[in-house]
C-alpha cells in the first residue's frame, strides 16, 4: 500500500518535487489509523505540514480508502547518508573551515527554487535557473549577476538541489570563487594539479558563486579557462554567479569574459514593493508570524533594500516579541502563532523613524548618484550637455525632491542652477521614464538597467550611509 501511495504522491506533486521533499528525505508508512511521515529535520516536518499536508492526507485516503490522520516525526538518525547531514571531507592540504552551505556539494535547506519568491526584478534569472535544473536550457553558461543579497546564492544552489533531487547519480559541485582559488593555490603549492583538476572535470555541473573574487588573479583566471573548456567539451553546465556584470568585473581576461557572454547572462534586481511584500508574507507564514496586512505594507515600505533587510527585520522582530517586548505576551505554548502588528512595527522601526523624517542634505544625493555613475559630483553641478551627466543630474534632481523637504528653488541653487525650472523639468522627466518602465545606461561599458531598480538601489544607498554617518 506504501507504494501505491508514493505513486499517487508522485503523480499529484510531480516527479520534481516529490524527488526533493519525499524520494531521499522522507519515510512514510501507512498505518490503518495514520500516515506516519518522518524526516530528518524540523525544517522539513515544517516545510511538509505547510505545503503537503493535504496532498499527503488525500493520496493516503485514495489509497486505504478512508481519512486518515497525518503525523510527522523528526528522526535525523533515521537518514544516516543524506548529503546534508554531514559535512564534506576537507582535503588534506586545505585548512579546516567552518562548516557551512558553501562547502563543495553542502547545499543550505532554505535555497529551494520552491521558496524562491518571483518577481519583476528577478523573473528572467529564476525561470533560466530552473531550465538549467531540468535540463530544459539551450544555453551555457548561466551567468547571474545583481547586487548583495537579492538571491543569486539562492538560485546557484537552488539549480544544485533540484538536479541532485531529479538525478541523483548527477555529479555536480558548488563553490565559492574564494574556494575554488584556495584549491588551486594549495594544488599548485603541493605540487598537485591533477588531483586537483580531476575531480572538476569530471562533473554534470559545475556552480561557482561570487565568481568576480578570481579578478586580479590571472593564473586562477587560466585554470578557471581551461576547466571550463574542458568540462564544456563534455556537455556539462556551468553556472556562475557575481556581484557584476562579466563586462564590468575589473582585470577580468578578455577570454573569459567572451567566454561568459556566450552563454545566457541575467542580472537579478532589488526587489520592487509587490515582490518585498510577497516575500514578506511568505517569510512571515514560515516563521509562525500572524501578520497584520497594515504590518505587512510597513515592513515592505521600510525594507527597500536587499532581501536580507527583510529577514534581518523579520529575525528582530521574532526576537522582540519572544522575549515579550512587543504589544502582546510572547506564545505560551510552541503551536501559537506570533502576533505582529503595527505597534511593533513601530517600536522595531522607532529610532530609524526618526532618522527618516529628518531631511536628506542634497550634498549626500549628489555624491551618491556621482559614484554609481563612475562621475565626479563637480559634473552634476556644471553645465556640461553629456547625455549621461544629464541622467545623472536629472536623477539626483529626482531624488532630492523625493528625499528631502527642499523647494525646487532650494534644490536649484544647491545643484548650481540658475533657474528652477530646470529641475522641475528633470523632475518630470524622471517621472515620464518611470511611467513607461524605461531601462538607462549608467555607464558606457555596462548594459542598460531598469530606472525604478537604479533609484531604489540609489535610494537604499543614501539611508544607509546617513544612518552609519549618524550611528
Amino acid at each position: 500500500m506504501t507504494a501505491r501511495l508514493c505513486e499517487d504522491l508522485a503523480e499529484r506533486l510531480g516527479p520534481t518535487r516529490f524527488g526533493l521533499w519525499f524520494e531521499r528525505t522522507a519515510r512514510l508508512d501507512l498505518k490503518a489509523d495514520r500516515l506516519r511521515v518522518t524526516v530528518p529535520t524540523r525544517f522539513h516536518a515544517d516545510w511538509i505540514d505547510r505545503h503537503f499536508r493535504e496532498d499527503l492526507r488525500t493520496a493516503a485516503a485514495r489509497t486505504s480508502g478512508s481519512d486518515l490522520a497525518l503525523e510527522l516525526t523528526v528522526e535525523p538518525e533515521a537518514f544516516p547518508g543524506l548529503a546534508v547531514a554531514a559535512p564534506a571531507p576537507v582535503p588534506p592540504h586545505l585548512p579546516r573551515r567552518r562548516r557551512g552551505p558553501s562547502a563543495p556539494g553542502q547545499f543550505d535547506l532554505r535555497f529551494d527554487l520552491d521558496r524562491f519568491v518571483v518577481g519583476a526584478g528577478n523573473e528572467m534569472a529564476f525561470h533560466a535557473a530552473c531550465a538549467m535544473a531540468s535540463g530544459a536550457a539551450t544555453f551555457n553558461p548561466l551567468f547571474i549577476h545583481g547586487g548583495c543579497g537579492l538571491g543569486k546564492t539562492h538560485l546557484l544552489q537552488g539549480i544544485c538541489r533540484r538536479l541532485r533531487a531529479a538525478q541523483p547519480e548527477a555529479r555536480l559541485r558548488y563553490v565559492t570563487g574564494e574556494q575554488f582559488t584556495n584549491e588551486f593555490i594549495a594544488a599548485v603549492r603541493t605540487n598537485d594539479l591533477e588531483s586537483f583538476r580531476r575531480p572538476y572535470r569530471e562533473l554534470d555541473l559545475l556552480a561557482i558563486d561570487d565568481v568576480h573574487f578570481l579578478s586580479n588573479k590571472n593564473a586562477t583566471q587560466a585554470e578557471f579557462l581551461a576547466t571550463f573548456d574542458a568540462i564544456g567539451l563534455t556537455g556539462a553546465k556551468i553556472v556562475l554567479a557575481s556581484d557584476e556584470h562579466p563586462r564590468q568585473i575589473r582585470q577580468f581576461h578578455q577570454r573569459l569574459v567572451s567566454r561568459l557572454l556566450s552563454g545566457m547572462v541575467v542580472e537579478v534586481q532589488m526587489p520592487d514593493a509587490a515582490t518585498r511584500l510577497a516575500i514578506i508574507r511568505r517569510w512571515a507564514q514560515e516563521r509562525g508570524f500572524d501578520l497584520h496586512p497594515a504590518a505587512a505594507e510597513a515592513l515592505a515600505h521600510r525594507c527597500i533594500g536587499s532581501v536580507r533587510d527583510i529577514e534581518g527585520a523579520l529575525t528582530r522582530l521574532e526576537a522582540i516579541t519572544t522575549l515579550g517586548l512587543g504589544q502582546a505576551p510572547p506564545p505560551s505554548n510552541p503551536g501559537q502563532r506570533l502576533e505582529i502588528g503595527m505597534l511593533l512595527i513601530s517600536r522595531l522601526f522607532g529610532e530609524e523613524s526618526r532618522e527618516h523624517r529628518a531631511p536628506v542634505r542634497v550634498d549626500a544625493i549628489l555624491d551618491a548618484v556621482a559614484e554609481r555613475f563612475g562621475l565626479d559630483a563637480s559634473r552634476l553641478t556644471g553645465k556640461s550637455r553629456h547625455k549621461r551627466i544629464v541622467l545623472a543630474r536629472s536623477i539626483a534632481a529626482f531624488l532630492a525632491r523625493r528625499m528631502t523637504t527642499r523647494s525646487f528653488p532650494e534644490i536649484a541653487r544647491a545643484m548650481g542652477r540658475s533657474n528652477h525650472s530646470t529641475i522641475f523639468t528633470a523632475v518630470q522627466r524622471i517621472d515620464q521614464q518611470l511611467a513607461s518602465s524605461e531601462n538607462v545606461c549608467v555607464n558606457e561599458a555596462g548594459p542598460p538597467v531598469s530606472l525604478r531598480y537604479l533609484l531604489d538601489t540609489l535610494e537604499a544607498t543614501i539611508l544607509r550611509e546617513r544612518s552609519a554617518t549618524a550611528g
